[in-house]
């Protein structure tokens, strides 16, 4: 499920067919996908954003740090949604 989630940590940036198309194929091929699937992707990444947001400090990497405060308030918002 992490592959999953972080193919599709920025899909909120792509074009609606990027995630269509990458769904299709996992189903196409015989992968299950759970009815929750949105709301486990967003588990996932936040937990994977939390552990590098640790790794890449303001004062070291400020623009990785600001894109993951950017992916992060993203999904926070996302989570009103469920």
């Amino acid at each position: 499920m992490d592959d999953v989630a972080s193919m599709l940590r920025y899909s909120h940036k792509m074009p609606s067919e990027f995630k269509d198309a990458f769904l299709k194929g996992l189903t196409d091929n015989g992968n299950l996908l759970p009815e929750n699937l949105d709301l486990l992707v967003n588990q996932f990444n936040i937990g994977a954003l939390l552990d590098c947001i640790t790794r890449h400090p303001l004062d070291v990497r400020p623009n990785i740090y600001k894109d993951i405060r950017e992916l992060i308030s993203h999904i926070l918002s996302e989570f009103s949604k469920y």
